[in-house]
């Protein structure tokens, strides 16, 4: 039986504790709530979270190379990867073991050029906290002039692994 992938987004994945936890599950966001939180605040999963993910451009990352343009420059698709790598290194640790992300959306103005050779940094903070839904802002900019290359919305949804998993 198939499913909606928003049904499946609001899916719980079964307590690795067997402890019945002490507060009500939520039915309508399958999220458990809490006095003082939701499920990812007692994570550690709040407002603030920072990280990096760095590069050195080569001419496997230009546009060129993948399809997304035919000069060689750093492509767009590159900086969305280097950007989701910021998100979940931000996120790294503050998981159960049976949970995951999946990027949901992201919104990017790729607003300067980077060369092959470049050293290239992108920055994640965690800015949004919505039940299993996390938004972070990334700047993606150039590590010797600190150029900004690219502004980025990245959404990450929490989820259970197992149904991304192949059986």
């Amino acid at each position: 039986m198939r499913r909606s992938f928003e049904a499946f987004l609001l899916e719980r994945p079964a307590r690795a504790d067997p402890v019945e936890p002490p507060y009500r599950t939520g039915v309508a966001s399958g999220i458990d709530q809490a006095p003082g939180g939701d499920e990812s605040e007692r994570r550690g999963i709040v407002r603030g979270l920072v990280a990096e993910a760095r590069m050195v451009v080569s001419a496997a990352d230009t546009a060129q190379a993948l399809g997304s343009g035919e000069v060689a420059v750093l492509g767009t698709p590159r900086v969305v990867a280097l950007a989701e790598q910021a998100t979940v290194a931000a996120l790294a640790g503050r998981l159960c073991p049976d949970e995951t992300t999946v990027g949901a959306r992201v919104e990017i103005d790729h607003v300067a050029p980077s060369f092959v050779g470049d050293a290239v940094c992108a920055e994640a903070s965690l800015d949004d906290v919505a039940g299993s839904r996390l938004t972070f802002s990334v700047t993606v900019s150039d590590e010797v002039s600190g150029r900004e290359l690219a502004r980025v919305v990245v959404g990450r949804v929490v989820v259970g692994r197992a149904g991304f998993e192949k059986k």
